[in-house]
């Protein structure tokens, strides 16, 4: 080899090695500023639980109920139940469907304000129970994935059952389609579903809850209630990142502190005094046992 080759060979191999190092020091800068991304990411995150939530009202089909704590005049449940069924047809023209849907969420503001709770009824063994709808998405917010190991009602308060009034609206039909129950009088507040043969299953024994970031499940529960009225909380047991273990609490309102859920019980096996059927719906005053 000639001597004068080898400064240019030198060269080169030191050319070669500093881009190589150049190239290691990227990745090494671009791993550190992922990482750096990564850790503020999970610093965000980690402000919130590792499941958030939205809850909607579901839409009741008939049969349902509007139950009331206290007992209503007839005139005041007359102003309630709203007009009979063919009250959106004038002359025969059909009002618009936007003044229709204002009239309805007019009378339900006005049966909430009187305490009233809409329901509908659940059969839970051999006994029927009041019961209230609620649809509820779980979103991970994580960036890994979150898995749901148990999912409960924690009762929060309770109280008697409502013995005021009942405004009932018989059935079309069509009923809601039942995909998740919790039987409120049972201690465990444990929530179920049923299997295609008719079994009734814990859920997460029927179905597991895995989240990636952004993952969204949707739930609708059927809350029962016959012993007493509830006013109750979801309790979500979290695992996430492999060691760590969270517990999640989720309200009325998808916050984990807001207005609890509320399902009142109604006494359908005591004795009722009226069950008048006027225009579309039956209206019940119930009367205490001696």
């Amino acid at each position: 080899m000639s001597i004068a080759l080898i400064p240019l060979l030198l060269g080169g191999a030191i050319a070669l090695y500093s881009a190589r190092l150049a190239l290691d020091q990227a990745g090494e800068q671009e791993a550190r500023a992922q990482s750096g991304a990564n850790s503020a990411k999970d610093a965000h995150l980690g402000r919130f639980p590792a499941v958030l939530a939205r809850v909607r009202p579901p839409q009741y089909f008939r049969p349902y109920e509007w139950v009331f704590p206290q007992a209503l005049s007839e005139v005041s449940v007359a102003k309630l139940a709203g007009p009979s069924k063919q009250w959106w047809v004038t002359e025969g023209e059909k009002l618009p469907r936007d003044r229709v849907n204002a009239i309805w969420a007019e009378l339900e503001a006005r049966k909430r304000e009187l305490g009233g709770v809409l329901c509908t009824q659940t059969a839970v063994g051999q006994q029927v129970k009041s019961a209230t709808k609620h649809l509820v998405s779980l979103v991970g917010n994580r960036r890994g994935k979150v898995r749901v190991v148990d999912i409960r009602a924690r009762v929060l308060e309770t109280s008697p059952r409502m013995n005021g009034t009942l405004l009932e609206y018989p059935s079309q039909g069509m009923e809601g389609i039942e995909k998740v129950s919790i039987d409120l009088d049972d201690p465990s507040g444990q929530l179920t579903a049923t299997t295609a043969d008719g079994a009734i299953r814990p859920l997460l024994d029927t179905k597991a809850i895995a989240l990636d970031e952004g993952e969204e499940v949707g739930l609708e529960i059927t809350a029962g209630a016959g012993a007493r009225s509830y006013r109750w909380e979801l309790e979500l047991t979290i695992d996430h990142d492999i060691t760590t273990r969270e517990t999640v609490r989720i309200r009325a309102d998808g916050t984990t502190d807001g207005p609890a859920f509320h399902t009142p019980a109604w006494g359908y096996h005591d004795t009722f005094a009226g069950g008048v059927y006027e225009q579309d719906y039956y209206t019940y005053a119930l009367i205490r046992k001696r």
